[in-house]
C-alpha cells in the first residue's frame, strides 16, 4: 500500500479564472520585447511583464485582454499616486 496518495485528476486552473484582464503598454523595444503592465481583477492592481511580440499578441488573445489607452494609464496613476500619499479616493 502506497504511503502518498494518488492526486486527484483535476483540470488545470485557467490563469485568468474568468476575470476581466487589462493590459497597458509601457514599451515597444527595439529588441523585439514588449513591456506591459498585467491586471486580472482589478485595473489597479497590476504585475510587469515582458515578451516578445508574438507571444505578447497570443497572451492578449488567449485571454481576451482589454487595452488601457493613454488617459486610462493617466487615470490609474492618479489613483494610485493618490494612495501612495494617504488621500483616500
Amino acid at each position: 500500500m502506497p504511503l502518498v496518495a494518488e492526486p486527484l485528476p483535476l483540470p488545470a486552473p485557467h490563469a485568468t479564472a474568468g476575470l476581466p484582464c487589462w493590459v497597458r503598454l509601457r514599451e515597444r523595444r527595439p529588441d523585439g520585447f514588449i513591456e506591459f503592465d498585467l491586471s486580472i481583477g482589478d485595473p489597479l492592481l497590476s504585475v510587469e511583464l515582458i515578451l516578445p511580440v508574438p507571444a505578447f499578441e497570443q497572451f492578449c488573445r488567449d485571454h481576451a485582454v482589454q487595452r488601457l489607452d493613454d488617459a486610462q494609464g493617466t487615470l490609474l496613476d492618479a489613483d494610485q499616486a493618490r494612495w501612495r500619499l494617504g488621500a483616500a479616493p
